[in-house]
């Protein structure tokens, strides 16, 4: 039985895992939903999660992982306790303020927000674990926090942020970088997972930065669709960007920067018009082709996904215009996806701007998988999409960083430029982005209209 490298990927609204060779070759995959999306989560769904999707891999490869990477979404936060236990998890996408005075770290307003709500639990906790490093202490009983390079010390906590927070430092774990090696699985995270006793565990990280490795954005000028529950467009540049509708972070690759616009909830909105429109049992492809036969030079009705326009595109208070008793589910249907393609063009305009020019981009999350949609992103925007071989990136992100922790390569960039392949490119129809260009800059100027005429919330 060949030696197979696990890698685990803890989404929104999912968890993934991949068994992959050494060569970026993917083996097996398991894919368990994890249920409604809520502010404050019980993070036993995700060793419940887990346990059940290495169950079913280990019944056709047993005995076969020789590693394990875990990423996940943040800045996810919950606490451990001194016997083993822990509390919930206090989500990404929770309305809590990234903000606190006198600090630059996304976590430490959170573990705030803990220490205000629940004030007994962050008493008992031991420490405050973000989502991926949770299930690796799980598997390995060692407290860490994953950062990406020494420039992400500040995102997490640097030197003196706890005091400024007034929070205990000792509450927070100690800082290793991706790629590191964590430890090995214990006893009682055998009994918990179901991984075999003393397989080794590397550092993965936030699932943004692994996608990053995952489609090969690693050089300056190369950017990514990140497309999942939520969206986001990702651009590597060699210096930091300065632009109040893009967020700029260091990148997982030293001395460069991730640069991105962030569609907060495209894969959600399109899900909550299927559910309104009655075709959760439609098939995607069917939907797609159905909502591409309407004419691009039509423009009712629109929908605008929120009454309000800043650094991040969200579906809040939004609303359908121009809608009449003739428009079928296909023409609701358009309304939404073009909204989603315009929020895109519109990111891309700005990093435009900005001096990130974007010629490309390499595609990653479920959306890649529907073919019509991503042709008419394509189609939408006037640049190619390119959909790796494993198009979800985060887990080979995992992959380059468990075969940097075992020598085989010398750094992640490197990993990720041998094991990325592109298995497809969408070319934009020109004619039909044509037909887009009026299409979009009518639908800035509604939108804007829109905005204006909104209620205050």
């Amino acid at each position: 039985m060949k030696s197979l490298h696990l890698a685990v990927d803890i989404g929104t609204s999912s968890l993934k895992g991949g068994l992959f060779t050494v060569d970026g070759s993917l083996s097996d995959t398991f894919h368990v939903p994890l249920g409604p999306t809520k502010p404050l989560v019980d993070p036993r769904i995700w060793i419940n999660a887990f346990r059940t999707g290495y169950a079913a891999l280990q019944k056709k490869w047993p005995g076969a992982v020789a590693s394990v990477t875990v990423s996940g979404n943040g800045p996810t936060i919950l606490p451990v306790f001194q016997d083993g236990r822990w509390g919930d998890a206090l989500m990404w996408h929770s309305p809590v303020k990234n903000y606190h005075e006198g600090c630059s770290s996304y976590f430490l307003p959170r573990i705030v927000w803990y220490r205000d709500q629940y004030p007994g639990l962050y008493e008992k906790a031991r420490s405050f674990l973000t989502c991926p490093d949770f299930l690796s202490w799980a598997l390995t009983g060692v407290e860490h926090a994953v950062i990406a390079t020494d420039a992400y010390i500040p995102v997490f906590w640097a030197p003196g942020d706890a005091v400024r927070c007034d929070i205990d430092e000792g509450k927070l774990p100690p800082l290793t970088k991706s790629g590191s090696f964590i430890g090995r699985v214990s006893k009682a995270g055998s009994a918990l997972t179901g991984v075999h006793e003393g397989v080794p565990v590397y550092a993965g990280g936030l699932d943004y930065l692994m996608s990053l490795l995952g489609t090969g954005t690693v050089e300056g000028g190369t950017a990514c669709d990140r497309a999942g529950t939520s969206e986001g467009i990702n651009y590597c540049s060699d210096t930091p960007v300065d632009n109040p509708y893009l967020r700029t972070l260091p990148h997982v690759i030293e001395d460069s920067y991730h640069v991105s616009g962030i569609l907060s909830s495209t894969g959600r909105v399109f899900e909550w018009f299927r559910h309104i429109t009655g075709q959760g049992q439609r098939e995607y492809v069917d939907m797609m082709n159905g909502i591409r036969r309407i004419d691009p030079r039509s423009q009712d009705p629109r929908f605008f996904p929120s009454s309000r326009h800043g650094a991040i595109w969200e579906f809040a208070s939004g609303a359908f215009t121009r809608l009449h008793p003739h428009h079928t589910s296909d023409h609701m249907g358009k309304a939404v996806v073009e909204a989603i393609g315009f929020g895109i063009r519109d990111v891309l305009s700005v990093l435009e701007t900005a001096g990130c020019r974007v010629g490309s981009l390499s595609g990653s999350g479920g959306q890649m998988r529907n073919p019509v949609w991503t042709q008419m992103k394509a189609d939408i925007i006037g640049i190619p999409v390119c959909v790796p071989r494993i198009i979800d990136a985060e887990l080979l992100g995992c992959l380059c960083c468990a075969l940097q922790g075992l020598g085989r390569y010398g750094s992640l960039k490197e990993a990720s430029l041998d094991l990325v392949v592109t298995d497809l490119t969408y070319e934009p129809d020109l004619s039909r982005t044509a037909l887009y260009e009026d299409s979009y800059d009518a639908y800035l100027a509604e939108r804007d209209l829109f905005i204006a005429a909104a209620l205050p919330e």
